[in-house]
């Protein structure tokens, strides 16, 4: 069983080399996120724990975006997925999976330790609209590859700001 503990080192290998970053990491039911960051202050780690958030997702070319923000604080962030990167026995069972939970991680990006964590329930037409987008992604593209290309162009065009202004609703 693995082991999440806030002071202690994440339990996986630090992906983000010391850069300030927003990862996904996909599991069997949805996904969960990994928030890589330097020189968190308590203001920062409370805000992440607590604080009152928003999300939403933006779509381009069958890859979906979800985006995160606290209002209060202004930090906004998103995030990418795409759906060749689930084991491939596994991706018809993660489309129909009914689960809509997100487990947040805050992890400093120069040791790997879990400084706050969190879970929310998305609304089920979040999910579900994500999983619409991902089984898209499946006709569009042959391979993670394609996918990681065309994401590319789309984070160079697009900074989260632009996402969330051209996205229809933020949830809460």
């Amino acid at each position: 069983m693995i082991e999440y503990k806030v002071g202690s080192e994440f339990p996986f290998p630090n992906k983000s080399n010391g850069q300030e970053m927003a990862l996904v990491s996909m599991n069997e039911a949805f996904f969960d996120v990994l928030y890589y960051i330097n020189d968190a202050s308590e203001s920062d780690i409370n805000t992440f724990r607590r604080g009152s958030m928003q999300y939403a997702c933006f779509s381009e070319s069958a890859i979906p975006f979800p985006i995160f923000k606290f209002p209060k604080s202004k930090w906004s962030f998103d995030v990418n997925i795409n759906i060749f990167k689930v084991q491939e026995d596994k991706v018809e069972d993660w489309l129909n999976s009914e689960s809509n939970i997100i487990n947040l991680y805050l992890i400093d990006a120069q040791n790997n330790t879990l400084l706050a964590m969190r879970m929310i329930g998305t609304r089920t037409e979040y999910a579900e609209g994500i999983r619409d987008i991902l089984d898209n992604q499946l006709e569009k593209y042959e391979n993670k590859e394609q996918v990681d290309f065309m994401l590319q162009s789309i984070l160079s065009a697009f900074p989260t700001e632009d996402m969330l202004a051209k996205t229809l609703r933020l949830m809460s």
